[in-house]
């Protein structure tokens, strides 16, 4: 059995994310030219784009 350092640690589990058709393609057309999964490919891009989304205004309403 073989020690997995804690930040290297992976939790799986499935979640069901809707997007776009065009938005899948590129997705699966990007992975397919990287040899990558899906999975890795979206991780890699939401690493990228955090910041600018989180920088991206409340919607109306979410503020408590």
């Amino acid at each position: 059995l073989t020690m997995i350092p804690k930040k290297f640690e992976v939790i799986r589990f499935k979640r069901s994310v809707y997007i776009p058709a065009d938005l899948l393609a590129e997705i699966q057309a990007e992975s397919a030219r990287q040899d990558r999964s899906h999975s890795w490919l979206v991780q890699q891009a939401w690493k990228i784009g955090a910041a600018t989304v989180r920088a991206l205004p409340d919607a109306p309403g979410d503020k408590e």
